[in-house]
């Protein structure tokens, strides 16, 4: 199958033999990336994404504070190695688009939607992604190469110095571009980048059965050995529920998917504080049917007599708080061997530990589903 727009994608590739001509005058060019970032999507229509079109002498010098910083940090065989790497593949072009996040902009949203707040910065770097992307498939539509780096954290003070950057935009990625003097190497074999079977489209799984092998689209020799759900029938307290991505739930977790903040497991009878803080492989384990139903059975006396969580020494709403269940919206269902689980995106209104996080949900931890 074969689309404009899949085209472009197949044009778009990482370019390091750049040239300093472009097919283009330099009016054209910085149009195309003007236009290209002001088209793509942000959240809550913020628009926070912004970017420094640099040519010539201001180009090149880019790359020479780069190639001071890299010295700086390396010893002098590893700065060699980097210096005729930026030479060669970035210095050498014509350009370089400097790409930035607004922070002003992302506090803004924070502040306007409280409920988010967590979630911006993760929202904006989504956005500066479409947008990097954007800029080098229409760039690469009008035959100039080009290639993504991220030296941030090393050159970020001085460019600001060198280019009067404001102190609110905080520097994501560095795209210089050009002639292509030397095309893009092959692409890795799909089976060697895709070793299962491709997504199902349109298959809906009842409760945790295998689902048909209707839709699947094998890749190769590959075994077929998971697939993504569009739709999943779940049954809540009597009733069956049809999730599907963006379905907000209501679930007790066993274990958050975040590598920077461990969630703990909820306990399965009254515990200190200290014991609500331990780390999933120290907490008791919440893996056994008994232990589900005794939650579900929680959340139902609890919404009878909220009492029930309260102790006689401590009457604290934050005893209830770690007590309920987490909110969150769905972002992909899928069956790998025989097995159903959902992962969740959630800020934890409901958490004493806040923050952004994500988790892997089987149906029986689900206890109410909001529409």
């Amino acid at each position: 199958m074969s689309t404009p727009f899949l085209k472009a994608l197949e044009q778009r590739r990482s370019i390091y033999s750049l040239g300093s001509k472009l097919p283009k005058s330099k009016k054209e060019v910085t149009e195309t990336i003007k236009t290209a970032i002001r088209d793509c999507p942000s959240s809550f229509n913020v628009q926070s994404s912004r970017a420094v079109i640099l040519y010539g002498a201001e180009h090149a010098k880019v790359w020479e504070i780069v190639k001071a910083a890299l010295k700086k940090v390396m010893s002098a065989e590893q700065y060699a190695a980097s210096e005729a790497k930026v030479n060669g593949c970035f210095l050498a072009g014509a350009g370089t688009v400097l790409f930035y996040e607004d922070t002003a902009a992302v506090k803004g949203q924070q502040a306007a939607f409280p409920l988010y707040a967590a979630n911006f910065p993760t929202w904006s770097q989504h956005s500066s992604a479409i947008a990097q992307f954007a800029v080098w498939t229409a760039l690469a539509q009008d035959g100039i190469g080009a290639s993504l780096q991220h030296y941030n954290e090393l050159i970020e003070a001085e460019l600001r110095t060198a280019f009067g950057v404001p102190a609110e935009w905080q520097l994501v990625a560095q795209m210089p571009f050009g002639s292509i003097e030397k095309p893009a190497e092959t692409y890795v074999a799909a089976e060697e980048r895709l070793p299962y079977a491709a997504v199902v489209s349109r298959h809906a799984v009842q409760g945790n059965r295998g689902p048909s092998s209707q839709g699947r689209i094998a890749l190769g020799n590959a075994v077929p050995s998971a697939r993504v759900l569009s739709q999943l029938p779940v049954e809540i307290e009597g009733r069956t529920v049809l999730l599907r991505p963006s379905s907000q739930i209501f679930f007790y977790p066993r274990r958050s998917l975040s590598l920077s903040e461990r969630s703990p497991s909820m306990p399965t009878h009254r515990s200190s504080q200290a014991q609500r803080a331990d780390s999933p492989s120290r907490a008791p384990p919440a893996s056994d049917e008994a232990d589900v139903h005794q939650r579900k059975r929680r959340k139902i006396d609890a919404s009878a007599n909220p009492a029930v969580h309260r102790t006689a020494d401590r009457d604290s709403s934050e005893e209830l708080i770690a007590e309920a269940p987490l909110a969150g919206q769905v972002e992909l269902m899928r069956e790998m061997d025989g097995m159903v689980d959902v992962v969740v995106h959630t800020s934890q209104p409901n958490s004493v530990f806040g923050g952004s996080k994500m988790y892997r949900v089987t149906p029986d931890m689900i206890v109410d589903v909001s529409p």
